[in-house]
């Protein structure tokens, strides 16, 4: 909170940038602060299906975001429509920062050198991931590769019965990033569609 940051200022002085990775600013830390949208559904939160809970979240979360945005020498998110999100007023302030890390980009040359598993992949389970649309094109893909298994991640119980029943489907469950990480070089495929970001 507030008490950190002056503490580290207090201790090493005033950073030259502060990078707030999905963290609302509460105030000015460094000389440029940045803020980062990491989740598109801390402002798009009322346009899908969420529980009561993840509503809830989001809705408190997006007013303290919203509320830090007058902090911020640099807004970001990872696609242009996720910009579109802000008021207009942010717009010198937009930067698009696309999705993609260090350890993905590195590993991406060794990706090649491995044999692919006849694996397609799903990240996430939550409503407005639209499984049903990913079993489709998981589906249309079986028809060129009929040993093809969708191996989903993500809270088993937030997977539509009718993913958890069909054949060709393993639920990984909620697992280390490393593994899923891992998984995603070894597949053939990795299939997202979502309801919101574009």
């Amino acid at each position: 909170g507030v008490r950190a940051v002056a503490d580290v200022q207090r201790t090493h002085g005033t950073p030259g940038c502060y990078y707030a990775y999905g963290i609302p600013l509460r105030g000015r830390v460094g000389r440029v602060n940045w803020c980062h949208l990491t989740n598109v559904l801390t402002l798009a939160w009322r346009t899908v299906p969420l529980p009561f809970s993840m509503r809830l979240k989001f809705r408190i979360l997006e007013r303290q975001t919203v509320n830090g945005l007058p902090y911020a020498d640099v807004i970001s998110a990872e696609s242009n429509w996720a910009l579109d999100l802000f008021d207009a007023v942010y717009r010198t302030r937009l930067v698009k920062s696309v999705n993609g890390s260090d350890d993905e980009l590195a590993n991406a040359n060794h990706a090649l050198a491995e044999e692919r598993q006849s694996v397609a992949v799903v990240v996430g389970t939550y409503p407005y991931k639209a499984l049903d649309e990913s079993w489709r094109v998981f589906d249309a893909l079986r028809k060129t590769s009929s040993q093809l298994t969708l191996h989903v991640f993500g809270d088993e119980t937030l997977a539509p019965s009718a993913i958890r029943t069909r054949p060709n489907v393993v639920l990984k469950g909620n697992r280390p990033r490393s593994e899923v990480i891992a998984e995603l070089r070894r597949a053939k495929y990795y299939i997202s569609t979502t309801l919101i970001e574009k």
